[in-house]
């Protein structure tokens, strides 16, 4: 007898998604205590043909040799948060993967569920004048205590948006104190990296390793919590599109390097303007990564959830959605 509870509860299967997801061990009821669905969440691979939704990790180091079977009824879902040259999945281009996804779960505004790192939103609740007066004089006082100007941490020295290129421009016309493996300087983990910028710093370059479509990674998250210091960024994303007005310094918006570095050493003696870039946090609130767990739950909870059958999720997700830096 089929009971109600197993009519009404959707089951979700992540399948082979890494443990810093997190999703290992945690009770797959209790993830969906504020959706308005019922649904479970697992990760047991041994569950897959009772699954009603499979969302599969498609990154590099998770290849499959060919497409587990797919049950009848059953949904797919592709999902990555890496850009197209990096996350390594050329092999879903077969033939043997045509038709078999129904959703894709990425970075990408386009994609059925959204996933990235970073996301803006309007602030639902103001803030009060005594908030805003405290963050005022906070400003003021790290401005006039940090000493240091540019500071960008990075792991990948050559990458496909040659952004390394561009930072060895720049630092011909400002210093750029480099951390990690490309960079002669270190900080030990990730609490000491990011009060460094704090007290320090007063520009991060947060420049993507490719120049994709949509994607912004989590170091641009990281300072925009900080507010305490401006972002420089370089990527493929529509910045304008996405962050509040003068939240970020977009290198677009400078013919070179060298227009870049004189703008940034005005900025950084006029506490008046650099304290404007960080004014957006009266009106939008940062938010981080968080799986679309309810949104993907009350979709396959819809009668009759609409699919739309990737003939080939590659194409889709590799075609047209990057380019090559016409900057360096």
């Amino acid at each position: 007898m089929v009971t109600k509870k197993a009519v009404d509860t959707k089951v979700m299967l992540f399948y082979r998604f890494p443990d810093y997801y997190e999703l290992q061990g945690k009770s797959g009821f209790n993830l969906f205590t504020n959706c308005d669905k019922k649904c479970e969440l697992t990760t047991d691979e041994n569950r897959f043909s009772e699954a009603d939704v499979v969302v599969f990790y498609s990154h590099k180091n998770y290849r499959y040799q060919a497409p587990p079977q797919k049950e009848p009824g059953q949904k797919w879902v592709f999902f990555t948060v890496e850009s197209p040259p990096y996350s390594g999945n050329a092999m879903y281009g077969g033939s043997q993967w045509g038709n078999k996804f129904d959703w894709t779960m990425s970075y990408r505004y386009d994609s059925e569920f959204w996933h990235g790192y970073v996301r803006m939103r309007p602030r639902v609740t103001p803030l009060s004048e005594d908030v805003m007066e405290r963050q005022r004089q906070n400003w003021k006082q790290k401005f006039a205590n940090k000493t240091k100007l540019v500071a960008w941490f990075v792991s990948h020295c050559p990458t496909d948006s040659l952004r390394e290129k561009y930072v060895e421009q720049l630092s011909k016309h400002i210093p750029v104190d480099i951390y990690g493996k490309c960079g002669t300087l270190k900080c030990e983990d990730r609490k000491e990296c990011l009060q460094l910028l704090d007290n320090d710093y007063k520009f991060y370059l947060s420049f993507e390793n490719s120049l994709c479509v949509d994607y912004v990674t989590e170091k641009l998250l990281n300072v925009l919590e900080l507010n305490t210091l401006v972002p420089v960024v370089r990527g493929g994303a529509n910045y304008d599109s996405l962050f509040p007005p003068n939240s970020v310094i977009n290198v677009k918006d400078f013919p070179s390097p060298e227009k870049l570095a004189q703008y940034l050493k005005e900025l950084a003696n006029n506490e008046e303007e650099y304290t404007k870039r960080l004014q957006w946090v009266w009106q939008y609130e940062v938010h981080g990564p968080k799986l679309p767990l309810c949104h993907l739950c009350q979709t396959i909870h819809a009668p009759g959830p609409v699919s739309c059958v990737y003939e080939n999720v590659y194409h889709w997700w590799s075609q047209r959605a990057c380019y090559k830096p016409n900057d360096v």
